[in-house]
């Protein structure tokens, strides 16, 4: 592992991941980030495709956060019974539903989750 200890620039073109710790002030959660720190090269990066090439973009660090909310995991807990009553419909059913044409530019599994939320509110 080489450890380097000032970097003049980004050594690969293709570099993607997390590089460096955040350095917003004011939005800086405590322990991930550096109070005065300005490292402009900090950041998550990703490699997307713009139109007929590869790019790399930029986006701000953060630190992702899972509630574990009551109310959430009972949502979840009727979304994960949604996903199984689409996986035990038959074949015909799940053509039908793909056959919808309202709401536009959904398929049949978006369409059939839309109804069955609505249901079990």
């Amino acid at each position: 592992m080489a450890i380097v200890t000032k970097a003049q620039g980004l050594i690969s073109d293709d570099f993607r991941g997390k590089l460096g710790v955040s350095c917003g002030f004011g939005t800086a959660w405590l322990g991930s980030s550096q109070f005065g720190d300005n490292n402009d090269r900090a950041g998550i990066y990703q490699r997307k495709k713009l139109r007929n090439k590869f790019g790399l973009s930029r986006m701000r660090s953060y630190v992702p956060t899972n509630n574990q909310l009551e109310n959430q995991q009972i949502w979840r807990g009727v979304f994960g019974n949604g996903v199984l009553a689409w996986q035990a419909l038959d074949l015909e059913t799940k053509q039908a539903y793909n056959k919808l044409k309202y709401p536009s530019g959904l398929s049949g599994f978006n369409r059939f989750m839309s109804k069955y939320l609505k249901e079990n509110q």
